[in-house]
Formats: structure tokens, C-alpha cells, sequence
């Protein structure tokens, strides 16, 4: 009997370090015990699940944070980490979603959706060859892989035009220039760290035109 409740205390904790909290306070119920820190990790990974759900981001990010620091062991858990990557990404804090994803990665180094995800941050913060270096990493371990197909196809939209529009300009193609910036723009106009940079490179070809008011124009947006 005493090696039975032996093993359902190295149980217990194993599941706090995994954070399946919930799980390990049954165990301590099975035993009559309670334990304080699987009841604490327990009510803040229910609240890092509920404020998921309901996408309030920030306050996901704080109780994710709050578990994998004090309670879970981060190499033990993909889902947490990944949910709080997640919901970097929503706030826009693409760095931190970079700095999660990477610590599953070297944890879980097939982890395709964590490829995906940090494909796409590397994307919003305009990195575009570490971008497709991931996307093409995850397309390597699945090439039917649909966010990891998805990323890569929008980033070659983008860099292709981008690299055409480039191209047209160092010839003094101003006008040819103009028209494949706005297409790679156009792809997703909310991306303003690729968009702003390629509007300036918009109005040195208005300017090269001698086209002062649309030069202008552009330089309001």
C-alpha cells in the first residue's frame, strides 16, 4: 500500500511538470491529500484556457507564463507553450512568439505547427528568408503540410514581385517598378513592416518621374 501511494505522489508531480494540473490534483485526491502547488497550477492553467478560448490574449500570455515559470517544466510541454505562442502572436509580440516556437522546436523538433507559426512572425516582422526557412522546414516533414503550404505560397507572392518591382527600377522602368510594389503590397496591405519600407521605394520612383504630387501623395500614407 505504501509503494502504491509512493507511486501516485511521483505521479502526481510528474503531472504537475507536464501541466496537466487538473490530472495531478486527482491523483492527490485519490491519496485524501492536497497538494498547494498542484491546486495553484490547476486554477492558472484553467484560467490560461479560459482566457484562450474567449481570445483575451493578454491575460492568456500572463497565465501561460505563469504556469510554464512556476509549476510546468517547458520542455515537457508543446501545447501550453504553443497556445502562448499563439497569443504573442494575436498582440503582435512576434518576438516572443520566435522565442516560444524555438524552445519547442529544440524540444519537439517535428513540432510542424510551431514551424508554421514562427514562419508567419518571421513574416510579419518582414524576415523573409527566415520566413521561408521555416515554412520550408515544415514542408519537409509534411509537403501536404496547409499553413506551412499557405505561408510559403504568400511569401513567394510577395518577395517575387518585390524582387521584380526592384529589378524594374534599377533599369529606369519607374512606371513597371510602381505596378509590381503595389502587388506585392497588395498581397496583405496590414503588413506595414513590408509595406512601409516598399511605399518609400513607391515615391523615389514617383520621384525619378518627376511625379512631385503623387510622390507626396504616397508619402502620406
Amino acid at each position: 500500500k505504501n509503494k502504491t501511494m509512493e507511486y501516485k505522489r511521483i505521479k502526481a508531480k510528474l503531472l504537475v511538470n507536464l501541466g496537466r494540473c487538473e490530472d495531478a490534483v486527482s491523483e492527490y485526491k485519490s491519496l485524501n491529500e492536497v497538494n498547494e502547488d498542484a491546486t495553484n497550477c490547476a486554477h492558472v492553467t484553467n484560467a490560461a484556457l479560459s482566457a484562450y478560448q474567449q481570445s483575451d490574449w493578454s491575460s492568456a500570455i500572463q497565465h501561460f507564463g505563469n504556469v510554464l515559470t512556476n509549476y510546468a517544466t517547458l520542455g515537457d510541454t508543446p501545447d501550453l507553450l504553443y497556445m502562448k505562442s499563439q497569443a504573442e502572436y494575436n498582440v503582435g509580440d512576434y518576438y516572443g512568439t520566435i522565442s516560444d516556437t524555438g524552445k519547442i522546436l529544440k524540444s519537439y523538433p517535428q513540432h510542424l505547427e510551431a514551424y508554421q507559426l514562427r514562419g508567419e512572425a518571421y513574416f510579419r516582422l518582414n524576415e523573409m528568408d527566415m520566413a521561408q526557412k521555416h515554412f520550408r522546414e515544415g514542408l519537409k516533414l509534411d509537403p501536404e503540410h496547409g499553413g506551412c503550404k499557405e505561408g510559403h505560397r504568400l511569401l513567394k507572392k510577395v518577395t517575387k514581385n518585390d524582387k521584380r518591382g526592384d529589378a524594374a527600377f534599377e533599369k529606369g522602368e519607374y512606371k513597371e517598378a510602381i505596378g509590381l510594389w503595389w502587388g506585392a503590397m497588395n498581397v496583405d496591405i496590414e503588413h506595414l513592416a513590408f509595406v512601409r519600407p516598399t511605399l518609400l521605394k513607391v515615391v523615389r520612383a514617383h520621384l525619378a518621374l518627376k511625379e512631385y504630387a503623387k510622390a507626396e501623395e504616397e508619402c502620406m500614407k
